[in-house]
């Protein structure tokens, strides 16, 4: 199948982006000034998210220490909504809430609005999958998910793809199941292969087909998914993992092996 093409090329595509990182490095050190500083640190801690947590995190906290320092509190601001993002991912779940629920929301210039609500989104939608086990502890956050999400849309420019897959997802979540697919299939067709927003829409098509109980349609946009997550080295690969899941439960574990060896691989890098 192409995925099982994409998987064993995978490091090709790790490769070319542990480039850029690397890259970014070298044009880092060679800014001598603050504010030089502070654009290409946002660009390396960006290039991090769904690569390297850790990293990720060590960028946005040293961009959001040298804008509070040279007193650009907007700048600040951009860094610790994102760092707000980051922080689950390396067990900082609490401070994450935290951290982000002390930001006054009426304060917020205008400009960030997206951002702040993005942000929420993101933040309490990963909340939601974390306590997955725990129905009503996931559906609380995944309603204040929502809320943000509903926030967002009223700041993103109607039409836009990103637009578009809030909309779609606010769909979903409102219990709109065709409505979302409608406008998800027609965002998919227009969007690379090999990004991040191409796998989000994918996966959420899934959870779309699983829901409508179209099977095949549900293994098909997992698949999408978890190529479009190879194609841009991203390593939280979710529907990897996933699908690896659903092959052990139809019995073929051969191929449920392979894409679980490789979703923990993956995952420990």
């Amino acid at each position: 199948s192409c995925l099982d093409e994409e998987l064993l090329v995978g490091d090709k595509y790790i490769n070319v982006r542990q480039a850029r990182i690397d890259s970014l490095g070298v044009l880092m050190r060679a800014m001598v000034d603050d504010v030089s500083q502070l654009t290409v640190s946002k660009e390396l801690a960006d290039e991090y998210v769904g690569f390297n947590a850790d990293s990720a995190l060590h960028y946005y906290n040293r961009g959001y220490d040298t804008a509070v320092a040279l007193g650009l509190d907007s700048v600040a601001l951009v860094f610790r909504l994102q760092r707000s993002t980051v922080l689950p991912l390396v067990g900082f779940v609490m401070e994450a809430i935290s951290d982000y629920r002390k930001i006054d929301e009426s304060q917020i210039p205008l400009g960030l609005k997206e951002q702040y609500y993005d942000a929420g989104r993101q933040l309490y939608s990963y909340l939601s999958s974390f306590y997955g086990r725990y129905p009503e502890v996931s559906a609380k956050w995944a309603e204040l998910s929502h809320k943000s999400q509903v926030k967002l849309l009223e700041y993103l420019e109607e039409g836009s793809a990103k637009y578009r897959l809030n909309r779609g997802e606010a769909y979903l979540a409102d219990g709109e199941p065709l409505a979302a697919r409608a406008v998800l299939l027609e965002l998919l067709a227009q969007l690379s292969e090999n990004s991040n927003m191409y796998a989000r829409v994918s996966h959420k098509l899934s959870q779309i087909a699983k829901e409508t109980g179209e099977t095949n349609e549900y293994v098909y946009y997992l698949a999408l998914s978890a190529i479009a997550d190879i194609k841009s080295a991203t390593l939280e690969i979710m529907s990897l993992q996933e699908l690896g899941g659903y092959m052990f439960e139809c019995g073929d574990i051969e191929q449920a092996h392979s894409y679980l060896s490789v979703a923990l691989d993956y995952a420990v890098r």
